[in-house]
């Protein structure tokens, strides 16, 4: 029965309109604000990516997290359509800006595992206005050899095409299998010497998936980025909403 309505779900997403957005906004912060766009891993939903970057949220940040219409079950969702997956996140970014104001200076898309992935390939097409990236154990096609980093160079182009600056933060669990950390090293050093200043961080005890301990972590891939947390701001609460 599950497998009939998975299948039947599946069927349906061709029709049915794209999911929004889930959002936390932070209590007692004033617009525009600095936003981070946040995807979830394959087999995950927007209320993992929600949990997984909500620290950023602390220092006054909105968190926004979209959710790819790729359904495998029935709560997890997955971005191997790569045309399919930018284009929502286009669309959820539009909603976002148009339902708050954001500053247009202050712009971040994170990812985590296959999330990583597309939040790299949306950073580098422009498919979303921001300044920087953060990477958690980005997954997608391993990047064993030059021809397989190669496959960046378009996009690459793309973005010197508009002039663009961007700068991103790679971060990989000392454990992670998945994702091992000598891979994700050699994406941050490649993107460097492309001319995308690219930080690393290899997080000790963490395989693939997000530290209990995030917040120094992002404060210092937002500081790297150009971005820091406001360290004169109170941990706050947040309102969660959705798009």
């Amino acid at each position: 029965m599950e497998a009939a309505c998975l299948a039947r779900q599946r069927a349906e997403q061709g029709s049915r309109s794209a999911a929004r957005y889930s959002a936390l906004i932070p209590e007692g912060g004033t617009p525009p604000y600095r936003g981070i766009v946040a995807l979830h891993g394959n087999g995950e939903n927007a209320r993992k990516a929600l949990d997984g970057w909500r620290t950023a949220v602390d220092e006054g940040w909105l968190l926004a997290a979209v959710q790819s219409s790729q359904i495998v079950h029935s709560e997890g969702y997955i971005w191997d359509d790569t045309e399919v997956a930018l284009r929502e996140i286009q669309e959820q970014h539009a909603a976002l800006a148009a339902d708050y104001a954001l500053s247009a200076d202050h712009l971040i898309i994170a990812g985590f595992s296959m999330g990583g992935y597309t939040a790299m390939q949306a950073a580098l097409s422009g498919t979303i206005p921001a300044q920087g990236f953060m990477l958690l154990g980005p997954g997608g096609p391993e990047p064993d050899g030059p021809d397989d980093l190669g496959s960046w160079l378009p996009l690459i182009e793309q973005l010197r095409g508009r002039g663009a600056p961007l700068r991103g933060y790679l971060m990989a669990g000392q454990e992670d299998d998945l994702t091992p950390p000598e891979t994700q090293q050699r994406l941050a050093d490649f993107l460097t010497e492309a001319g995308i200043p690219c930080g690393f961080e290899t997080i000790p005890g963490v395989a693939h998936a997000y530290p209990l301990d995030f917040r120094p972590i992002i404060a210092r891939a937002l500081d790297f980025i150009g971005l820091p947390l406001d360290a004169s701001r109170d941990p706050g609460s947040a309102r969660e909403v959705a798009g």
